[in-house]
């Protein structure tokens, strides 16, 4: 298994664990680009972003950090990164929110192939 966006870390990206691999997706995008990508609204905030909460569905309440890395929702006070922001946008699991997010890592790259191996 080879992804060229987790090959200059590591060196080969199969010798990557879960925790590796995770924080290899963070590193790679962040939540404003997922949150386009579900849909939501972006508006420019002082310290980022307003989209729409993946969480309680709030219209423009969570607020993402200027660098992508993490949400928090002023109505329902949910919060996480990337990873937690696909998991209750999608109401799926770990495994499955790391598979969609190497699916759009790889449209954005277009370099990797068999992936799922440390999430499936």
């Amino acid at each position: 298994m080879t992804a060229d966006y987790l090959i200059g870390e590591v060196g080969r990206a199969d010798t990557l664990n879960r925790r590796d691999r995770a924080q290899a997706i963070k590193d790679a995008i962040g939540i404003d680009d997922v949150a386009e990508a579900l849909g939501s609204r972006l508006q420019p905030h002082a310290e980022g972003w307003l989209a729409d909460c993946p969480d309680c569905k709030g219209e423009v309440t969570a607020k993402i950090s200027a660098h992508g890395e993490h949400f928090h929702c002023t109505a329902c006070r949910g919060a996480g990164d990337v990873i937690g922001y696909v998991r209750a946008a999608r109401g799926t699991g770990f495994g499955e929110a790391c598979r969609w997010l190497e699916g759009r890592i790889e449209g954005k790259a277009g370099a990797c192939d068999k992936t799922g191996e440390l999430f499936g």
